[in-house]
């Protein structure tokens, strides 16, 4: 039976167990038209190719599959950035780091962000303060290749290694090292939640804290005297990474908040010593 002619107000009706706001962004994703237009103009009729991508989209997104993933895009921090299962889709939360970053940052400030994955951190920081000579690194070649087109595509001009943490990067310090790393125990029962995204970016072994050990512990040779270091962290991990920094000889350690009062980012300054 051929579905020719049905109107975004049918299809829309047919599948409200999804949601309207998630419905109206597949048809707008689809029929190439804004959100406004899709909510002003209900009659519009699809044409049967655009009903059989709609619900490829639908059973897609009811699967698990996170939009940002259906759609290519995902917007951090002021900026479109491309997507796809190579890379976690940006959260809000990381913003904080980005925020940190600006106001703390000096003129001219250096900065290395390991594991960019989509790039979001590196080039949301590049797009606020081009004053600051930005480099991004990551262990996945297909990451990167995400990364650098997002660099293209925003006309921003970052430096990026192909390293796993600091193993394969120059000899080189920087003002500000910055990473939203895997910091999901491997036993999570959230996973199952998350499953579409990449394991490896996510997961850093039994407790979690595994990459963050790695980064504060090996950030001394990479960091100028007076440097900072920002890492992100689970909801539930703020003093176990504080305790990694204390032990890691940083000094003024300070936690930060994201917009859920939950303590998300940790900052501790290296002396030099």
């Amino acid at each position: 039976m051929r579905e020719e002619g049905i109107t975004i107000e049918r299809w829309k009706h047919a599948n409200l167990k999804t949601g309207s706001f998630e419905l109206d962004l597949i048809l707008s994703r689809v029929t190439g038209r804004s959100r406004a237009e899709i909510v002003a103009h209900p009659q519009l009729k699809l044409s049967e190719n655009q009903i059989t991508r709609l619900n490829d989209d639908l059973r897609a997104l009811e699967a698990g599959t996170p939009f940002a993933y259906i759609s290519g895009k995902k917007e951090f921090f002021g900026i479109e950035l491309e997507v796809s299962e190579s890379v976690l889709v940006p959260r809000p939360e990381t913003e904080i780091l980005v925020e940190m970053v600006l106001t703390l940052a000096p003129k001219n400030a250096t900065l290395l962000d390991l594991g960019t994955g989509s790039g979001a951190i590196a080039l949301a920081i590049a797009s606020e303060r081009p004053d600051i000579k930005v480099s991004a690194s990551d262990l996945s070649v297909s990451a990167l290749e995400i990364a650098k087109k997002n660099a293209r595509l925003l006309n921003l001009n970052l430096t990026f290694f192909h390293s796993n943490w600091y193993q394969s990067l120059p000899c080189r310090k920087w003002d500000l090292l910055v990473s939203n790393p895997p910091y999901v125990s491997e036993n999570d029962p959230h996973l199952d939640a998350l499953k579409k995204e990449p394991i490896e970016a996510l997961t850093s072994g039994r407790d979690g804290l595994d990459a963050i050990r790695q980064i504060v512990s090996g950030s001394h040779d990479f960091l100028n005297p007076n440097g900072h270091l920002l890492i992100e962290h689970g909801f539930n991990q703020s003093e176990a990474v504080g305790r990694i920094f204390m032990t890691n000889s940083f000094e003024n350690i300070l936690s930060t908040k994201d917009y859920s009062g939950i303590e998300r980012v940790k900052l501790g300054k290296f002396n030099g010593g």
